[in-house]
């Protein structure tokens, strides 16, 4: 089920203002949809990780499992998500992301990305 414009009343969605639910095994199963779309972590007004993918329930069971050190660390205690078409999610992502949430994990990894994007560059370039 698309969101948006086309669908204003439904109520799940990123951000301050928006219904959050509790980041455990129960509530992740019962509140998460096996489909696809945005979803974020967070702790206490603190945005911790903006992630995208086919199947929201399964990929958060995976955070829960441990699976990315940056967002166990940050141990979040509740998520949020958003139904989103899939050619319309990197970019949902990244709105979330650079315009407006901000979040730990994500930027941490922007990071390191572009200094080994960086170190790539340079062990490239012929001396």
């Amino acid at each position: 089920m698309p969101i948006g414009r086309d669908f204003p009343w439904y109520p799940y969605k990123i951000g301050r203002d928006f219904p959050s639910f509790p980041y455990n095994f129960a509530s992740i199963l019962a509140r998460a949809p096996a489909q696809g779309g945005v979803y974020a972590l967070f702790k206490d007004g603190v945005w911790i990780y903006i992630g995208e993918t086919g199947d929201i329930r399964s990929r958060l069971l995976q955070h829960l499992n441990g699976d990315e050190h940056c967002i166990t660390t940050n141990a979040p205690a509740a998520f949020q998500f958003e139904l989103v078409k899939a050619n319309q999610r990197v970019a949902r992502q990244h709105h979330l992301i650079l315009a407006a949430l901000k979040p730990v994990c994500n930027q941490i990894w922007a990071k390191s990305n572009s200094d080994l994007s960086r170190q790539s560059e340079r062990s490239q370039t012929p001396v």
